[in-house]
């Protein structure tokens, strides 16, 4: 899941398993346990864990079909 405005993102799956997304929303707002950030390198999407330290360089997703949604959206 991201965040494109301020470049945020969480994991929602790892090897086809669902993995645990702390929101929290009311009937005015919500708020997301973003656990870090993301950048787009050409074919790479990048996501630097905060918790964790680490940094995975993730390959095959459909980064310029993301990056055509993320302009369009925010123009």
């Amino acid at each position: 899941m991201l965040d494109p405005s301020d470049q945020l993102a969480t994991p929602v799956s790892r090897d086809g398993d669902a993995l645990p997304i702390h929101i929290e929303d009311s009937v005015t707002n919500f708020a997301v346990g973003w656990q870090g950030t993301y950048s787009i390198d050409g074919a790479a999407f990048v996501f630097m864990d905060k918790s964790l330290g680490n940094i995975r360089t993730i390959l095959g997703y459909p980064t310029d079909q993301i990056v055509n949604k993320i302009s369009n959206m925010l123009g």
